[in-house]
């Protein structure tokens, strides 16, 4: 279950440096067991890094929804739980060579990611 996220929480974490929210992003998905992503009847929302395709993902529902707009105005914030993040997603997104961003901000900017690094470090915050 996604945790209580007031209005200063939510300014201060997307004002946070990338590597800040990257780690937010990895203790909270430990934490609370669930991944954010934004959907639409056709598939992830997905932006381009250097050429490549990249998801992004998000450790609250508000973060996700809070860009649900212009490109992506008929996309909405879906759960992704943790296992199923895990073990299959990241594994699937790992064979396609999609990247991920984890907890870009309001810009799209981010701590960009291979499927197989962000399973890495998740699962080593699971461990502790």
């Amino acid at each position: 279950m996604h945790y209580l996220l007031d209005e200063q929480d939510f300014n201060d974490a997307f004002s946070q440096s990338d590597l800040e929210r990257c780690q937010h992003f990895v203790s909270a998905a430990a934490q609370h067991k669930e991944v954010w992503g934004l959907k639409n009847n056709v598939g992830w929302a997905t932006v381009e890094s250097d050429g490549s395709v990249c998801v992004p993902v998000w450790p609250h529902p508000q973060f996700a929804a809070s860009l649900a707009k212009d490109n992506w105005e008929y996309y909405e914030a879906v759960l992704i739980p943790l296992h199923e993040f895990l073990s299959t997603m990241l594994p699937g997104m790992d064979k396609d060579n999609v990247l991920l961003a984890l907890f870009p901000n309001l810009e799209l900017e981010g701590v960009v990611t291979t499927a197989a690094q962000a399973k890495s470090i998740i699962e080593e915050a699971l461990e502790h």
